[in-house]
């Protein structure tokens, strides 16, 4: 939108955003735009005259940014449910995400832009491989990876961090999935 600015000039304001998809995970990104001075007015440091350029012509500039993505975070859209996040992230556990930020007041309505912690970062350890976590933390392997997309599978960087989405009370491990419970095998 435009607006009154000092000189008689117009002022043109623009907001640029951009929200990161799940794909957008653990790297830097990089964004430049190229401002435009059509009256002159303006002091744009770092002029880039196109070729042929005259004083008649706007002052152009590019300005570049880097987006740092953070690690076991996401961007939550305004009004959308942990309920919702927890499907975004193949089936993880909304009343552990709750937990995992307690500054949530609202379950079923978040804020836009609210930063969630999705679950700790781990520290790879010598033998460790994306299979063996996945089950050691009940996790899918599909999950595992799309929380570290970076993570190559079988070959670990001891050191190399990684988001975990641990589940609360995993089923034990000679149960196949959606295999009745007997609570006395259990004790």
């Amino acid at each position: 939108g435009g607006g009154g600015g000092g000189g008689g000039g117009n002022v043109d304001v623009w907001e640029l955003s951009w929200r990161p998809t799940r794909d957008f995970l653990h790297a830097e990104y990089p964004a430049c735009v190229r401002l435009s001075d059509r009256l002159g007015s303006a002091s744009l440091a770092e002029e880039v005259p196109f070729s042929g350029q005259d004083r008649n012509q706007p002052r152009i500039t590019d300005r570049c940014v880097t987006f740092t993505m953070e690690r076991c975070r996401f961007c939550a859209q305004g009004g959308q449910s942990l309920q919702a996040v927890a499907r975004h992230w193949f089936g993880a556990d909304w009343i552990q995400l709750w937990g995992s930020n307690p500054g949530i007041k609202n379950p079923d309505s978040l804020d836009d832009n609210a930063l969630l912690r999705l679950g700790p970062t781990y520290l790879v350890k010598s033998g460790d491989t994306l299979a063996r976590l996945a089950a050691r933390f009940g996790m899918s392997d599909r999950q595992m990876k799309a929380l570290n997309p970076d993570a190559e599978a079988e070959s670990l960087a001891v050191g190399h961090p990684l988001c975990i989405m641990p589940r609360a009370c995993p089923a034990p491990s000679y149960l196949a999935p959606g295999s009745p419970i007997d609570i006395e095998e259990l004790r």
